[in-house]
C-alpha cells in the first residue's frame, strides 16, 4: 500500500498498463489456423466427427475421389455422389437436376439428420428425414440385403428416421420400428438414405461392424469408379482450400472466445489488474448497503403516541374535542342520512324524528360538552370514550 502511494499510481496509469498488456498479447500470441473440426463429415475434417478416413480408404481401394462445391459441376463421368451431412440447402432446380442425374444410372448416398439442407436434396425423391432420436445402442438388419461383407449389427448414438409414402422404398436397418437406412431405385440409378452418420465418421470406422456396413455400400460401385463428395461450403477453385463466400462460419460463443483467444485473455487480464488495484486501495465497488437494523421502520403506533404526547405538551385539548365532535356528527349524519351542517339543536331534533328510541338528551349533552373550552385531560378521555360508544359498532 505504501509503495503504491509512493509511486502515485492513478486509475489512468492502470488503464494505460492494461491496454499495453492487451495489445502486447494480441500482437505476440500466434494466431491459430482455421478450425474445420466443426464441419461434421467433411472429408477435410480429420477430427473424430470428420470423414477424412473414409476418403483415404476409398482412394486406397482405387476409387477416384473428387470434391464438388456445386451441383452444376456434377458431370456424367461421375459414378456416385456422396452427400455427408450437406451444409448448403439445394434449390428446387438443383435438386431436380440431381434427380435426373441419378435416374440416368448413377448412385447417390445421402447421410445426415433432420435438416433443411438434407431434406432439400431428398424432396424430389419423396423422402425426408425427421425426428432425431437418441438410441445409444446397436441396431440390427431389418432384411438380409447387406451381406457382402456380412455383419449383424451396427453401433449408433443417435439417428433420424426416414419418412416416405413410396412403396418401393427398401428398408435395410430399423430402430424401434422406424427405418434409419433405406434405398430407393430411381430410373437406372439408386439412392441410399441414411439417418445414421456414426458409421461414416473417423471414429465410427474404427468399429468393425461400421466398416462392414460402409463396405457393403462401396462394393455396389464399379471398380475404379469416380466418386464425388459434396463440399458445397468449401471453394474448390483454390488448392489451398480458402473459404468461399457461401461458407458458414463456425459457431463460437463469447465464453469460448474469452478463454481460448489472445484477445479474450487480454481482456480477462486487464479486468484482473483493475479489480486487484481497486482491492488494494480499498475502494468500494458500489453503493453502501445499510445493515438490517438501519432498515427497520417505525411502527404506526409510535407515530400515534408521538402526536398524542405533542398535543399533551402543547395542551391543545380544544382541537381534540373539535375533532371528536366532527367525527360524531359525520358518523350520525351518514347513518341517518342527515345534513351534517345543521345546528346542534336542529341536528338532535331530526335525529329524534328518525329514531324515537335514541336518547337525544344524552346526545345533546355530549355535543354541548364537546364544545366546551379548557377541558381537563380527564374530561378529554371520558368524552373520547363517550364518542366511541355512540359511533361504535354497537350503535
Amino acid at each position: 500500500m505504501t509503495r503504491l502511494r509512493r509511486f502515485k499510481i492513478t486509475d489512468l496509469h492502470l488503464l494505460i498498463a492494461a491496454l499495453v498488456a492487451l495489445v502486447a498479447l494480441v500482437v505476440l500470441m500466434p494466431t491459430s489456423e482455421p478450425d474445420e473440426s466443426w464441419r461434421r463429415l467433411s472429408i477435410r475434417n480429420s477430427s473424430s466427427g470428420g470423414a477424412s478416413v473414409l476418403r483415404m480408404w476409398m482412394e486406397q481401394l482405387g476409387y477416384d475421389v473428387r470434391e464438388l462445391t456445386t451441383v452444376d459441376r456434377l458431370s456424367g463421368d461421375v459414378d456416385a455422389m456422396f452427400m455427408l451431412n450437406p451444409a448448403q440447402p439445394y434449390s428446387p432446380d438443383e435438386a431436380e437436376a440431381l434427380y435426373d442425374w441419378v435416374a440416368a444410372g448413377h448412385m447417390l448416398l445421402v447421410v445426415g439428420t433432420e435438416d433443411d439442407a438434407v431434406n432439400s436434396v431428398l424432396m424430389p425423391f419423396d423422402v425426408s428425414l425427421t425426428s432425431i432420436e437418441w438410441f445409444d445402442s446397436t441396431l440390427s438388419l431389418a432384411s438380409p440385403t447387406l451381406t457382402t461383407p456380412p455383419f449383424d449389427h451396427v453401433a449408433v448414438g443417435y439417428a433420424s428416421t426416414i419418412k416416405s409414402a413410396r412403396t418401393d422404398l427398401v428398408v435395410h436397418i430399423m430402430a424401434e420400428g422406424q427405418p434409419v437406412l433405406a434405398s430407393l431405385g430411381v430410373g437406372g440409378g439408386i439412392v441410399w438414405i441414411s439417418g445414421i452418420s456414426t458409421p461414416f465418421t473417423n471414429s465410427g470406422l474404427r468399429d468393425e461392424s461400421s466398416a462392414r456396413l460402409v463396405a457393403n455400400l462401396l462394393l455396389r460401385l464399379p471398380d475404379g469408379a469416380t466418386v464425388a463428395f459434396d463440399e458445397s461450403d468449401i471453394d474448390s477453385d483454390t488448392e489451398s482450400g480458402v473459404e468461399s463466400e457461401r461458407e458458414v462460419a463456425a459457431p463460437r460463443s463469447l465464453e469460448h472466445w474469452m478463454i481460448s483467444s489472445p484477445g479474450g485473455w487480454s481482456i480477462l487480464l486487464a479486468g484482473a489488474l483493475v479489480m486487484g488495484y481497486l482491492l488494494l486501495r480499498g475502494r468500494r465497488f458500489g453503493r453502501i448497503v445499510p445493515v438490517e437494523g438501519q432498515q427497520l421502520r417505525r411502527e404506526p403506533t409510535e407515530y400515534v403516541r408521538a402526536i398524542a404526547n405533542l398535543m399533551r405538551r402543547t395542551r391543545q385539548r380544544d382541537v381534540a374535542l373539535r375533532h371528536y365532535r366532527g367525527e360524531l356528527r359525520r358518523a350520525l349524519a351518514k347513518r341517518y342520512v342527515i345534513d351534517p351542517g345543521l345546528s346542534d339543536a336542529a341536528f338532535v331534533r331530526v335525529l329524534a324524528d328518525r329514531d324515537p328510541t335514541l336518547d337525544v338528551d344524552a346526545l345533546a349533552d355530549l355535543l354541548r360538552r364537546l364544545s366546551a373550552r379548557n377541558a381537563s385531560e380527564h374530561d378529554l378521555v371520558s368524552l373520547a370514550m363517550a364518542v366511541d360508544d355512540w359511533i361504535g359498532e354497537g350503535r
